[in-house]
């Protein structure tokens, strides 16, 4: 299987991201990078590098490509460029996207809130915040709603770091109860143009906590959006969510393989990891520039930040 490993490496180091990841898996499964159990550092497209093991499907992926969400990434650097302010990543994860928002904020002299509740994710956000001496990188680790307080959290399992989400019941050893906090509570005079929000199912609640700030600062919001986990795990339908996002005076849109399209709800397919980005109308001129980058990166080979269409 090493073999396999270093052939993908290697060829997919050339290919756009659109097949890249095609070709990947039919080099070396997904399963067969976790088996390997492999550390690495992998410098990513944005110039950091990252400090991980092949055991997370999330590293394993990135230790291929140098990214594991490139479009997230594109979609924050058009966006810096376009607005000022810092960045929130609500569901940071392991960080495979938060070094690179990080490359990004420095080049416009902004900072990066990530927020993680689960330790061994903290610990990889630790590491590769002092291996690559991100200055302008805050970690908080604890989980962000709608209510301060604390709350339990049904910790990821497997080898899939990002999966654990909210929950109201302790009948499980795998349940930890954490701290909790909103993002109005946390930030009042900070400026900020983006917020990404991946918390499986709780985006709805984290907006709700964030209200004030997202009135006062309009950011860009990217936010994964599953119809099953908000209905039942957040107890929320998705034309609520629209709904509630409307009223605040944003357009969604949802983030595809080569491009952004307006959603519809009427013609919605529930896919299981689907990201929408929803800009304030003040900003509605930004819309054509965020589809055109996507367009032109995903036959782009991301090779460096220094070669992306920008």
């Amino acid at each position: 299987m090493i073999t396999k490993y270093k052939l993908a490496k290697i060829i997919c180091a050339f290919l756009p991201p659109i097949i890249s990841q095609t070709i990947r898996n039919n080099i070396i499964t997904i399963s067969e990078g976790e088996t390997l159990k492999l550390d690495f550092i992998k410098k990513s497209l944005t110039g950091s590098n990252f400090y991980g093991n092949t055991s997370d499907f999330h590293a394993f992926k990135f230790s291929i490509h140098g990214y594991f969400d490139w479009r997230n990434i594109i979609l924050a650097n058009k966006v810096l460029n376009y607005k000022v302010g810092d960045i929130i990543e609500v569901g940071a994860n392991i960080g495979t996207e938060t070094i690179s928002f990080c490359d990004i904020a420095k080049k416009h002299g902004v900072k990066v809130y990530a927020f993680e509740p689960v330790s061994s994710n903290v610990q990889s956000l630790v590491l590769n915040k002092k291996q690559n001496r991100l200055q302008n990188l805050d970690i908080y680790s604890c989980l962000v709603s709608n209510k301060n307080g604390s709350d339990f959290f049904n910790l990821p399992s497997g080898n899939n770091s990002g999966s654990g989400y909210i929950t109201q019941q302790n009948n499980s050893g795998n349940i930890k109860e954490y701290k909790v906090t909103t993002l109005d509570s946390e930030f009042k005079d900070e400026i900020i143009s983006l917020i990404s929000i991946d918390v499986e199912g709780f985006e709805y609640n984290v907006l709700k906590g964030a209200e004030n700030l997202i009135q006062k600062n309009k950011p860009i919001l990217v936010l994964e959006v599953n119809e099953s986990y908000l209905k039942k795990r957040g107890h929320v339908e998705l034309a609520e969510l629209y709904a509630y996002l409307v009223n605040l005076n944003y357009y969604c849109y949802s983030i595809n393989q080569i491009g952004i399209y307006e959603v519809d709800l009427n013609d919605f397919k529930v896919k299981s990891n689907k990201n929408w980005i929803c800009v304030n109308k003040q900003d509605i001129a930004l819309i054509k520039e965020l589809n055109r980058s996507i367009l032109l990166n995903a036959f782009n080979p991301l090779i460096g930040f220094n070669y992306l269409y920008l």
